[in-house]
């Protein structure tokens, strides 16, 4: 899959910057804030407001600017620059924050209390115990879901072959043999649910030659093994991977929920890996590349989370079919995880936006999605197995934390910016069941000030900078990150 790239909107400013409704949606692009002093200068009352936009047609989602209006408007202190991803850090439980946000509080609160480390800012709330790390359970090989599917539906010959597949190439063989009969057909249908299966076998290669005798199946052999099948290197490797997926799971554990668990791992990999826009890294397709590498294109994004996911716990499988782009489709790979017996789409290198100057971002657009959600932009096709279906909202990222709203209100934007701050997230990010654009920015243009003293009054301390205003919207899914800056 190829991922698009978003192209900077680029916002003559007048007097006044107020934004109508422009162009289309986009996925990726620069981000540029307004000075203080630009916003105080703003003396213009709403009637004198200019709506001057200039723009590039992007498809997906857009980077913009907007200035504040001085009619709510503060001084502030400088600011500092924050790390372009947010680290995800369980401060309390999901569940709290979701009934935090979604309540019209507005008394002030102090538990927050912020600890930097490295290079990084994580937060806790001193209000909590420290989170003891303790032991996860796995999602095992028994219940992996294509074994599952096999199991219900296939041959006697199709499972034995799926089995043999596991512990040969498990063990770094080139070949498998069978003394029993199968068809090609059954060897193709068993060997396709185990590769599905097994990201962790990431050397076994994608090309395999048979040998038959009549109608039979004597054996399979794999013909593009990593090293030819040197053992000993993919022994090396293999240990690596292991490490790297050891290091993200240390920050797992099962005093988290299940939600809370699939956004760390989410976040780590969007963090710590870097979309291949060259394709041409080594095992891109694979989680050699997003865990040990650090740079992947859309399978080893997926195959690593499937992965680190089952570990944490959770069912994941691996989607394939296309994403709809502004020129197209694109062969493109996601996951689906299962949650309290529901199933949801989740797209982990959608989220990780490559913007025009080159770096990424943490979005959650696409975190537990239904099937009617993800198809807005995404085509489910030429997977090996049936694909559960996806129609639960319980927990769509937004609608779980409460970060769904149904009108432009201060507290609705401060409540996100709160949950974001208290992640170390460098941007706020919430949707809305209506999307109406330009009212949106026409309210966050005058509204801005107003914002933020509600979040920092929320916060308990002068902890975001009132400077200039920069988003990323996304339109297909009524998604809108707004720019934090902190103190």
């Amino acid at each position: 899959m190829k991922k698009s790239i978003t192209i900077l909107m680029a916002f003559c400013m007048a007097l006044m910057f107020l934004l109508s409704s422009c162009g289309q949606e986009g996925v990726k692009g620069e981000s540029s804030t307004l000075s203080d002093s630009e916003i105080a200068s703003n003396t213009k009352t709403e009637s004198e407001e200019s709506s001057q936009v200039q723009s590039e047609s992007e498809p997906e989602s857009e980077s913009s600017e907007i200035d504040a209006s001085s009619e709510d408007k503060q001084s502030s202190s400088s600011k500092t620059q924050t790390s372009s991803k947010g680290s995800f850090v369980i401060n309390t439980t999901s569940a709290n924050l979701r009934d935090e946000l979604s309540s019209n509080k507005t008394t002030t609160t102090s538990s927050s209390k912020t600890t930097t480390t490295s290079s990084k800012n994580t937060t806790t709330t001193s209000s909590q115990a420290p989170v003891v790390n303790v032991k996860l359970d796995p999602i095992t090989a028994d219940k992996y879901y294509g074994w599952l599917e096999l199991s219900k539906n296939g041959t006697e010959a199709e499972k034995k072959a799926y089995k043999l597949f596991a512990e040969k190439f498990g063990n770094y063989e080139k070949q498998v043999g069978f003394d029993f009969d199968i068809t090609k057909e059954e060897v193709e249908n068993a060997y396709n649910y185990y590769s599905d299966d097994y990201p962790q076998h990431f050397w076994r290669g994608n090309t395999r030659y048979y040998t038959f005798l009549g109608d039979k199946v004597l054996d399979i052999s794999l013909t593009n093994m990593l090293y030819d099948g040197d053992k000993a290197k993919i022994k090396v490797m293999d240990d690596k991977v292991k490490a790297a997926a050891d290091k993200v799971l240390k920050g797992v554990n099962s005093s988290m929920t299940a939600f809370d668990r699939e956004v760390y791992i989410h976040n780590h990999l969007v963090n710590n890996c870097k979309y291949d826009t060259s394709y041409k890294a080594e095992n891109a397709h694979d989680m050699y590349g997003s865990l040990v590498n650090g740079v992947a294109v859309c399978e080893g994004y997926a195959y690593a989370f499937q992965y680190l996911a089952r570990e944490a716990g959770i069912q994941s499988i691996v989607v394939k079919g296309e994403l709809i782009t502004e020129t197209g489709t694109e062969s493109h790979a996601w996951n689906m995880v299962e949650l309290d017996g529901n199933y949801y789409h989740i797209d982990v290198t959608s989220d990780d936006p490559v913007m025009k100057d080159g770096s990424q971002v943490l979005e959650f657009t696409y975190v537990n999605l239904t099937d009617t959600q993800i198809k807005k932009d995404h085509i489910i096709k030429d997977n090996n197995h049936s694909i559960p279906g996806a129609t639960s909202t319980k927990y769509n990222y937004f609608d779980y934390l409460g970060l769904r709203f149904s009108n432009y209100s201060v507290d609705n934007f401060a409540k996100a910016i709160v949950y974001a701050a208290r992640n170390n997230y460098d941007k706020a990010s919430m949707t809305f069941t209506e999307w109406d654009y330009s009212a949106l920015s026409s309210f966050l243009s005058k509204n801005y000030y107003s914002i933020i003293d509600e979040a920092n009054k929320l916060l308990g301390k002068e902890m975001i900078d009132a400077s200039g205003i920069s988003f990323t919207r996304k339109d297909t899914h009524n998604m809108f990150s707004l720019k934090i800056v902190y103190k």
